[in-house]
């Protein structure tokens, strides 16, 4: 009986795969700007680019999900972690009011297949205790949406 009322957390780790009619250096210069993620994945809510002398560039990234009449938004502090140009980076949470959070990641990496198109990958994972089941549905909702959006977004640019 108990066993049945003990909740399972998970760590979340999804990749979204897709092909754009881009080129690689158009993609790449697009995608290693937080702040256009907003034009495709309809889960981010806000993003606002944060500069401050002395750190790295960060940005306050505000994700919303909804579930039925139920929304929860949340609000993280985003760096560039690394970066490879051209071919890959990584976003990673990184606040800095002194408490332990838990780990957001977004890597992003884009391959030439010609000139005019790129395969790019982009894994989002959280290392936290609050990701369960029907977060997971409601976010597997979003990625066939977030693939149309993308190339609609690149289509746009070309």
């Amino acid at each position: 009986m108990w066993e049945d009322l003990i909740y399972e957390f998970i760590d979340m780790r999804q990749t979204i795969e897709l092909t754009v009619a881009s080129s690689p250096d158009n993609v790449f210069t697009a995608l290693r700007d937080l702040e256009t993620y907003t034009e495709w994945l309809s889960f981010i809510d806000s993003i606002e680019k944060v500069e401050i002398q002395g750190e790295d560039q960060s940005w306050i990234v505000v994700l919303r999900s909804q579930l039925g009449p139920f929304a929860r938004m949340k609000k993280l502090r985003m760096v560039k972690s690394s970066e490879h140009l051209g071919r890959s980076i990584c976003f990673s949470r990184s606040e800095v009011d002194g408490k332990e959070h838990s780990s957001w990641d977004l890597e992003v990496s884009c391959s030439s297949l010609d000139d005019a198109n790129t395969k790019v990958a982009l894994t989002v994972s959280y290392g936290g205790k609050f990701w369960s089941r029907p977060l997971e549905t409601a976010f597997n909702s979003h990625v066939e949406e977030a693939k149309t959006r993308l190339k609609l977004y690149f289509e746009s640019r070309e």
